[in-house]
């Protein structure tokens, strides 16, 4: 028998000649209880080793040992299903139980020490009285037969057999649950203090533990656990392993720790580069809504002055047609007075012979002076029309000379207007052409624009990658930090266990 605390022996107990198939020590650790292929029960002082009783009742191999829980009973079972409950400080006989029609594989108390719970082969469990020995309930609990039985202190009972099933009973015997099935058939059930928790094995050597209350969550245990010196030496590799891959990773995560400052470094030169390229943008797109403005104001000069270019053209045009007028007039003013000129010769003339034969004929003179009043009455009245032309005349030609001076004045307009719109037209040109420019500039700078973006953007998700995986190589240095200091625990504690 081992300490559990220190490992060390503490006491060797019998000398049997066979295996021992069960054993048990008493609640007080006074005595232990041996079973096996000899037949014999035999109890032992845990304090000396002295062997105290030895009973002979069994008829073929002992196969569970049992003390009560106040230490004043114990049972025993074999595999022809004989059950017998000793006295354990004196070793006398106490009850012979009957009733069982298999093997009795497994035997357990409940924490009042009043009834004793064996389990068989013939599939049963059942329930003993130890006032008088009366079977108080008997289960019909696994086909093929009940390998193990199990008590905990609240008097929940727990059992396991050949059918791979875990099964729960109350304190009074009644289903009270079953866990997820077993790989192979049972051979070994128990329950936690707190009932919380149930632990079993199979013939496979599997080890399964399970959670009372959720039976479906189930976790497989090593059967075979490795030996103390095993685990602190595994302890001691994987404490190196963490150590390396925690100075690795620290490496990694100063190297991805300068990339990020790299990254956040290029991201902040990107982004003031996108700052003054739209800066220059927006300065860009200013100038050409000022230029576009101007080129409004340009043509709408343009317009102006074709207008009234057209007004000047349409004046001119009718200064033209009253010259014309005026020219008519004056040629038909010269034709009369060139009439007139004939008859005032042709008067001259008649009357000359008239003054020449006057002595002649005084009624011919008489006639040729009333001819002469006539004549010079007209010719009066052609010199008064002659002065009235010539009036007319001067007033056309002051007029003919203001209408040319107006017709040169226009004509000078007419050029510098056609200058002037010349002059705008090639304005408007060159803005047309600084527009396409500043146009050209624009959708190089959008271009630009769209570049760095991308550059800021594709900047950005490399470094939230390398700001993950930095993440990612903390938690896991961190991890690891925590693992090697988990492990450096253990190892003292494996350490102080083996001093």
């Amino acid at each position: 028998m081992d300490s559990l605390k220190t490992g060390e022996r503490v006491a060797r107990v019998g000398d049997e000649l066979d295996i021992v198939l069960d054993a048990d020590i008493s609640d007080d650790n006074k005595l232990i209880a041996l079973g096996g292929p000899q037949k014999l029960v035999r109890v032992y002082a845990t304090a000396t080793g002295e062997k105290l009783f030895e009973m002979k009742k069994h008829t073929d191999w002992i196969e569970a040992v049992k003390f009560s829980p106040d230490g004043i009973l114990l049972a025993t079972a074999d595999r022809s299903n004989g059950l017998v409950v000793w006295e354990a400080q004196t070793g006398r006989l106490y009850l012979d139980l009957v009733g069982h029609k298999g093997e009795i594989r497994s035997l357990a108390w409940r924490p009042d020490s009043n009834a004793l719970i064996s389990s068989s082969m013939d599939g049963k469990v059942k329930f003993w009285e130890m006032v008088g020995g009366k079977e108080i309930k008997s289960i019909d609990a696994h086909a093929g037969g009940v390998a193990a039985v199990y008590v905990c202190n609240d008097g929940t009972t727990v059992t396991t057999g050949k059918d791979a099933k875990v099964k729960v009973w109350d304190n009074a015997g009644n289903a009270a649950g079953e866990m997820s099935p077993l790989a192979e058939a049972g051979l070994e059930v128990a329950i936690t203090v707190d009932a919380k928790q149930i632990v079993a094995g199979d013939w496979l050597g599997n080890v399964t533990l399970w959670e009372r209350a959720n039976p479906a969550n189930k976790k497989s245990l090593d059967a075979n656990p490795p030996t103390l010196q095993m685990v602190v030496s595994v302890e001691q590799s994987i404490l190196e392993q963490q150590k390396l891959v925690a100075t690795n990773a620290a490496g990694q995560l100063a190297a991805l720790q300068q990339q990020l400052d790299s990254l956040q470094k290029q991201s902040t030169a990107e982004v003031q580069a996108i700052a003054e390229t739209t800066g220059t943008l927006a300065n860009t797109t200013q100038q050409m809504t000022t230029l576009r403005s101007e080129m409004e104001q340009q043509s709408k000069k343009i317009v102006e002055l074709e207008s009234a270019l057209a007004e000047a053209k349409k004046i001119h045009t009718e200064k033209l047609g009253q010259i014309a007028s005026s020219e008519t007039a004056i040629k038909e003013l010269a034709t009369k007075k060139e009439a007139l000129e004939k008859q005032k010769l042709a008067t001259d003339a008649a009357i000359k012979p008239m003054t020449e034969s006057a002595t002649q004929s005084k009624a011919a003179y008489e006639a040729a002076q009333a001819l002469l009043s006539q004549t010079n009455s007209k010719l009066e009245t052609a010199k008064g029309d002659l002065a009235r032309f010539e009036a007319y005349r001067v007033q056309v030609a002051k007029k003919e000379a203001d209408l040319k001076a107006q017709l040169e004045s226009i004509g000078l307009e007419v050029a510098a207007a056609e200058a002037a719109a010349k002059n705008e037209k090639s304005s408007v040109d060159t803005m047309n052409e600084s527009i396409s420019k500043l146009q050209q500039q624009l959708l190089q700078i959008q271009q630009q624009v769209q570049v760095e973006e991308k550059k800021q953007k594709d900047a950005a998700e490399l470094m939230l990658a390398k700001q993950k995986a930095a993440t990612e190589l903390k938690a896991k240095l961190e991890q690891l930090q925590a693992d090697a200091m988990a492990a450096a625990e253990q190892k003292a504690t494996f350490e102080k266990a083996f001093k």
